[in-house]
């Protein structure tokens, strides 16, 4: 009885039906693509509250701000004295601190760039 021993052997895992069959290896690895690109995409933008951030170049930058913003941004060196008393002085900004060691973001009127 061919069906019978084709039972047996599904209800084992060696029949075709049971997986590794090549349409499901493409199958799989079509999954396993998009899960990396998806990965991928998660690690360049970054919700923080009501504020998005975006992975540009090597940097964090919070999402809106212009070209003028970014260039006259503060800049702040990351673990240095001055960044140290930016989140002594300031409750709430070490949320956005803790984003990276390179991040760009607005603070209380004026753009701060921590590099």
């Amino acid at each position: 009885m061919p069906g019978a021993a084709w039972g047996r052997e599904r209800r084992r895992g060696r029949g075709r039906r049971a997986g590794g069959g090549e349409s499901e290896g493409r199958r799989s690895e079509s999954v396993d693509h998009f899960y990396r690109l998806l990965n991928q995409a998660d690690k360049r933008v970054m919700q923080l509250g009501a504020r998005a951030f975006y992975f540009q170049g090597e940097r964090w930058v919070e999402g809106g701000l212009k070209e003028a913003e970014l260039a006259s941004a503060r800049k702040v060196a990351y673990l240095s004295d001055e960044y140290f008393a930016l989140l002594s002085r300031n409750p709430g900004i070490g949320e956005l601190l803790g984003v990276g060691s390179r991040v760009t973001f607005r603070w209380g009127g004026e753009t701060i760039a921590v590099e």
